[in-house]
């Protein structure tokens, strides 16, 4: 083991006695009630019809009530129903079986088969918080830590902004943030895509909090095959392009892509967790050049293709949820510095679970 491999080692042992001694797997994903998730995009959530979504084991309903989203537990109170298989009427949430009707509060309102009875008091759905921002439903369980993550992208005019192809995989959601802020797998599951296997360094960076965030930066280098590079207009078969992170704490991750010619390439990507085990992952793809919509599918095979060859990799990671002791995995400087930072944030997260 080399030098710097050991200090890191001992880096890690350091932290782990300091942080992560009471901590188990189970804290940290039942901490995650505690954050905002998405569970859809909100061009997918209509008027006159609720959704469905499962968020940490937990089914739910949402809705547009009032004007409003509103997000409760998928359980009519009379027998049970699912209430994502009813309908909005008058801005009211009704259940199929029964027709027992629930306003944006979550109290029910009305009892088809005995109006003339009062209402049961205790007839109120289980409601969560939910919010609608950049182009996302947000649903949070519990108190929520930090405000909805911040996509400033969404609305300026100077970009072209795409919705991509949301996707299941079969991992935890911190295991498929990890991957995306990895920069050391680049040059060997993306060759020729997004890195280079003559050029698999990872040079020195530093990873610091701000705020919510936990923010990063880093040179690549890149390809210039591929079309939605051509674009650019770049003669160099390989060109350094700047990333500059800022992980919103703990699931969504904003991406600034700067290539040598000043134009820019944004990802807004949010990971939400189903369960310990199975995440459901929301993307934006964002760009301030080659604004012609004649070019969207070039930039949606391209992401596809990244996603492709990432899934079998984080789909075959054991275990799917990170090691809460972090002395399990092994960690090296500078190529790992941006998992150590992250996993120590969220062992803070989880403590008192």
């Amino acid at each position: 083991m080399t030098a710097d491999e050991t200090q890191t080692l001992n880096d890690i042992q350091h932290t782990t006695s300091t942080y992560i001694t009471p901590a188990t797997e189970s804290a940290l994903y039942h901490s995650l009630r505690d954050h905002w998730h998405p569970v859809m995009y909100a061009r997918d959530l209509g008027d006159d019809r609720p959704a469905g979504v499962t968020l940490l084991d937990e089914p739910v309903v949402v809705a547009r009530l009032g004007g409003k989203v509103a997000a409760f537990r998928d359980l009519c109170v009379h027998r049970g129903a699912a209430l994502s298989l009813g309908w909005i009427e008058n801005d009211r949430l009704r259940c199929a079986y029964h027709g027992w009707t629930y306003e944006n509060s979550g109290r029910c309102v009305e009892v088809p088969a005995r109006p003339d009875l009062p209402i049961p008091p205790g007839a109120c759905l289980n409601s969560y918080k939910a919010v609608e921002s950049g182009g996302l439903i947000w649903v949070c369980l519990g108190n929520p830590t930090f405000d909805v993550p911040r996509f400033s992208e969404f609305n300026d005019p100077n970009y072209r902004v795409m919705h991509g192809e949301s996707y299941e995989w079969n991992t935890s959601a911190i295991r498929r943030i990890e991957n995306f802020v990895d920069m050391a797998h680049f040059a060997w599951v993306h060759p020729n895509v997004l890195g280079s296997r003559d050029h698999p360094e990872v040079t020195d960076h530093e990873v610091w909090r701000d705020g919510r965030y936990l923010r990063f930066a880093h040179t690549v280098k890149e390809p210039s095959n591929g079309e939605i590079k051509e674009q650019l207009g770049i003669a160099d078969p390989i060109f350094d392009v700047l990333n500059e992170y800022h992980l919103s704490m703990p699931l969504a991750i904003h991406v600034r892509r700067t290539f040598p010619t000043g134009d820019h390439y944004v990802l807004f990507m949010a990971s939400s967790p189903i369960s310990q085990k199975r995440s459901k992952t929301f993307y934006f793809i964002v760009r301030d050049y080659a604004p012609d919509e004649r070019f969207d599918q070039s930039f949606q095979d391209f992401e596809s293709l990244v996603l492709s060859q990432d899934k079998p990799i984080v789909e075959s990671l054991r275990p799917e949820e990170i090691p809460m002791d972090l002395t399990k995995e092994m960690y090296i400087r500078t190529a790992d510095a941006i998992t150590v930072e992250y996993r120590r944030w969220l062992l803070e997260l989880s403590k008192g679970y």
